[in-house]
């Protein structure tokens, strides 16, 4: 149906009923944010029980009760949130830069209005919000929104900060509207559910009155022309393979903690009578056994030795470790620890580099897919605010040509990258100079450094410097 078919229902709880439905099947997002936040079933593991209850004798006495509950070790793996923060950073953690594909003068304004609005809302710190709330819970949303005082604003919603939003898809595929549901509390605290609806010609806002199912309205004209909500949607939390991974390591490693509060501090043994125990601070340590008749008329001797608990099993430790391999494999997730990098070589190439973390970044690579269509609506979307808002640039805005360029946060040799430019320079000058300039890493204002020069080659004749 289309949305505005629906919206003649005209009674709100039928119309949310249509509009509130989640695109993906049997998604739990309450349950990816839980295992997100540490909330995993291994808290659940139950506490063991020895000893037995009392039972009667012959004579009629009760046997004593040596019932006892022993309280067993619940270790939580937060893996998940390593997996996200790992792809966050792959994915966010250098800032997107955003081109201008056609340079002209009269943009230069409208471009700069464009990365001044970005840079008020703290835009890249947002992006890395934006992709840990999707990354964890599988779906989240921007709502940008204008002040009174004309202020460009954004939120993030994700169901963390107690938001939910449904898209609705008309019959070509397309969004014609998006429906926000959270809640807020009333002067008495009391849980107020608001269901907003999002479309591009105008927002409807719903509140629910605490008695009965009826709605307040109240409808207000969208300026803009689109919808002010952009949303990012991957199906599943990028942990979502791995969970029974992570809950069988939780598991092994919890149970491996019991066996070390039981074994692994030294237990003393003794058979026999021993006369006295050595002090504790005695330097010379002796302890005084006494000898016992025996049935064959000899004498025994008792003894004094250590319990010493068997090393735990190698095939333990090889599933520990294929667990963990499994995990960072499966999710695509760099093993960047201390024993894992300090035998590398400060040698190695970029490149070099670059192959060793080939998978996170062909994971980063296939999140671009996702968050690169995000960003370029996020910019059509600006377009839109800022041209409502400025009528003197309006053509200006409409013309602009972005591209957004994700960058890397591996390091890089500032040494190889001169040595290539310095390479392309002589003899048959393989780039022009101000290609070089452009791409020298110590270079900061690459035009006016290029202007510089050629003021330079004039002064002296033209010639090359």
């Amino acid at each position: 149906m289309k949305i505005q078919e629906i919206l003649k229902l005209e009674d709100y709880g039928k119309i949310f009923d249509k509009l509130c439905v989640d695109n993906v099947e049997d998604r739990d997002i309450d349950k990816n944010l839980e295992n997100y936040e540490g909330k995993h079933d291994i808290l659940n593991r139950l506490n063991e029980s020895i000893g037995s209850a009392p039972e009667e004798k012959p004579d009629g006495t009760l046997t004593p009760d040596t019932r006892k509950t022993i309280i067993t070790t619940k270790l939580v793996l937060n893996l998940q949130q390593k997996i996200v923060k790992m792809a966050v950073a792959f994915l966010f953690g250098s800032d997107v830069k955003i081109k201008l594909n056609n340079p002209e003068e009269p943009l230069k304004k409208a471009y700069q209005n464009m990365l001044l609005t970005y840079k008020n809302v703290k835009i890249n710190s947002f992006n890395r919000k934006l992709a840990k709330a999707c990354k964890s819970e599988s779906k989240a949303a921007e709502l940008w929104y204008i002040t009174k005082d004309k202020d460009i604003r954004i939120i993030l919603l994700c169901k963390k900060n107690g938001d939910d939003f449904y898209p609705h898809y008309d019959e070509h595929g397309d969004v014609d509207a998006i429906t926000r549901r959270y809640a807020s509390e009333n002067e008495k605290g009391v849980l107020i559910e608001h269901n907003d609806i999002h479309m591009a010609k105008k927002v409807i806002y719903t509140t629910k009155r605490q008695s009965g199912n009826s709605y307040e309205i109240t409808e207000k004209e969208n300026s803009v022309g689109k919808i002010m909500i952009i949303f990012s949607d991957q199906k599943k939390p990028d942990s979502a393979d791995v969970q029974t991974l992570i809950a069988r390591l939780e598991m092994i490693i919890s149970k491996l903690a019991d066996s070390n509060d039981r074994n692994a501090f030294p237990i003393l043994k003794a058979t026999g009578l021993i006369d006295t125990f050595p002090d504790k601070d005695s330097v010379g340590k002796v302890f005084t056994i006494k000898g016992e008749d025996t049935a064959a008329g000899g004498i025994s001797y008792g003894d004094v030795n250590y319990l010493v608990a068997p090393d735990a099993a190698e095939s333990l430790t090889l599933e520990i470790d294929n667990l963990l391999r499994f995990v960072c494999w499966l999710t695509g997730t760099a093993n960047i620890s201390f024993d894992n990098i300090k035998g590398i070589n400060s040698n190695l190439s970029g490149n070099s580099i670059k192959l060793m973390f080939l998978d996170p970044i062909s994971k980063a690579k296939d999140d671009q897919e996702i968050f690169g269509e995000h960003l370029d609506r996020r910019n059509n979307l600006m377009k839109a605010i800022l041209l409502s808002l400025d009528v003197n640039e309006r053509d200006n805005y409409k013309k602009l040509n972005l591209t957004n360029e994700f960058g890397s946060i591996l390091p890089e040799s500032d040494m190889e990258k001169i040595q290539m430019l310095a390479e392309s320079r002589p003899g048959e000058n393989l780039i022009d100079k101000p290609t070089a300039v452009k791409n020298h890493p110590f270079v900061e204002n690459a035009d006016d450094v290029i202007a510089e020069m050629e003021k330079e080659e004039k002064l002296i004749g033209g010639q090359n410097v």
